[in-house]
């Protein structure tokens, strides 16, 4: 056994992986890192040193087309020269991406731990194992960081956890990714290279090629290995709050199917962090969606219960949270998709048309620079001032198409409309309502969330055509 090896054999034995665990399904996508595991786990097994059965499990994402086809026999020819049992699954990741507004990144995500928990039922396996390492820790961690995060989401991956009722475990998370290289070329095992791990189009690429390398070279450091050690520690720490968390039913006063209500004394008596935790229970037991919270959500719902206040507040995934004197309560709305309207409408420069269950209505504001600036910082929901005179031909209002594209205000190139919803994290909700306000060339409004950057109001403007829209029609 090498050092690779030990350290691998290590990492699981500590965090006691194996226990309990006569069969584990690998998940083996082909690529280095999984080929790696596989190879590593079967020369543990063959050694004597754990005692489990192992077979294959291969998720085809019909994102890659002829080469994804391959990485599926190549991932089949490895299991049965080896002599372990094959399950494959196709999931159509981009028709489930386009249906649920999600990236392919989550989209991909999501299908794939269904794919693996059923394929694990269905070979009656205690857990299924993945492949990731050192540097998809490090990449996780940043990308929260980025988002937004508080001390759970430093836990970055964890080694063992459940995913929809399914233990998962990561044998390889101790090791980097040249370790893994360097270990395949020693053995003289091949595997299969995905063009797409290059595509910085993908959030977790550009932190990978682009940030990662800098916080290195800028560093001097492993960041990778001080990022992991840095996920170990919140784990141990996390693991307290959890412990703690289990004694504090009390707080709950009354539950319902998408409904809790707690106590608010109780609540505001526990410590920031164990709060932060209680809430985020709160919210995943009444299915709510957590991918769209981040840490200033928390941050403020605690800061109004621990200041005693009154609330009634709107939350992403369809959450209203409200909070008297003795209760704070969480409830999620039932989601009622809302229907655009197929004809699209036009609005004059003073007028008022309807679109779906919205009232449009438009006038010209002749201006002057003081007046012109003051206009432009209106903070009422659902009004824009454009300039008049960038306004080419007839407004249109209809609804989004595949492919849109417009420049955001503030921003120097186009951008899809959909991939800018999915990166401004807009709540679905909205998301739901967004249509279009175009002239005869460009969009003028994603709205009612954001004007172009070709339309804004700026030191040359002579005219002002504000833009309100009003719903008047309950959806």
């Amino acid at each position: 056994m090498d050092a690779f090896e030990q350290k691998v054999f290590g990492w699981i034995r500590r965090q006691g992986m194996l226990n309990g665990c006569g069969r584990v399904l690998l998940a083996v996508s082909g690529g280095a890192d999984s080929m790696a595991m596989l190879h590593v786990l079967l020369g543990l097994e063959k050694a004597g040193l754990i005692q489990t059965a192992f077979a294959v499990g291969h998720v085809h994402h019909q994102i890659r087309g002829i080469q994804a086809d391959e990485d599926q026999r190549f991932a089949e020819q490895m299991a049965g020269r080896l002599g372990l049992e094959f399950f494959s699954r196709k999931a159509d990741v981009p028709a489930f991406a386009r249906e649920q507004k999600l990236s392919l990144e989550m989209a991909g995500r999501i299908l794939r731990i269904r794919i693996l928990r059923r394929m694990a039922q269905q070979w009656a396996a205690q857990a299924v194992a993945t492949a990731h390492h050192q540097g998809d820790q490090a990449e996780t961690l940043i990308f929260r960081m980025l988002r937004g995060t508080g001390f759970r989401g430093l836990c970055g991956i964890r080694p063992v956890g459940r995913l929809e009722g399914v233990r998962f475990i990561r044998p390889m998370l101790a090791v980097s990714r040249l370790e893994i290289v360097g270990y395949l070329r020693r053995e003289g095992l091949s595997w299969r290279e995905d063009q797409s791990n290059a595509d910085c189009g993908f959030a977790r690429n550009r932190i990978r090629h682009h940030i990662l390398p800098v916080l290195e070279k800028e560093s001097g450091a492993d960041i990778a290995a001080g990022l992991g050690d840095l996920a170990c520690r919140s784990q141990r720490l996390f693991e307290r709050i959890e412990t703690g968390i289990e004694k504090l039913a009390s707080v709950v006063r009354h539950r319902q199917p998408g409904r809790i209500d707690l106590d608010r004394a109780a609540l505001a008596a526990c410590s920031p962090l164990a709060a932060g935790e209680i809430i985020r229970r709160c919210l995943e037991e009444i299915g709510a969606g957590l991918r769209d919270y981040s840490l200033r959500h928390y941050q403020g719902l605690l800061q109004t219960i621990y200041a005693g206040r009154l609330m009634q507040q709107h939350l992403p995934a369809g959450v209203e949270c409200f909070a008297d004197e003795e209760v704070v309560t969480f409830r999620r709305k039932a989601r009622t998709e809302i229907e655009q309207p197929e004809r699209s409408v036009f609005l004059e420069q003073e007028g008022i048309c309807r679109f779906g269950p919205f009232e449009i209505r438009s006038n010209l504001l002749k201006t002057s620079p003081v007046c012109r600036i003051r206009e432009n910082r209106s903070n009422v929901r659902w009004v824009e001032q454009l300039d008049a005179d960038k306004i080419r031909g007839r407004i249109l209002i209809r609804a989004r198409k595949a492919g849109d594209r417009f420049r955001p205000l503030g921003m120097k190139a186009d951008k899809k409309i959909g991939k800018f919803l999915t990166t401004a994290r807009i709540d679905p909700d909205i998301k739901s309502r967004v249509f279009v306000i175009e002239d005869a060339e460009k969009i003028l409004w994603v709205a009612p969330v954001r004007i172009s950057e070709m339309a804004k109001v700026d030191q040359k403007t002579c005219q002002v055509l504000r833009i309100q829209i009003k719903q008047v029609q309950n959806v």
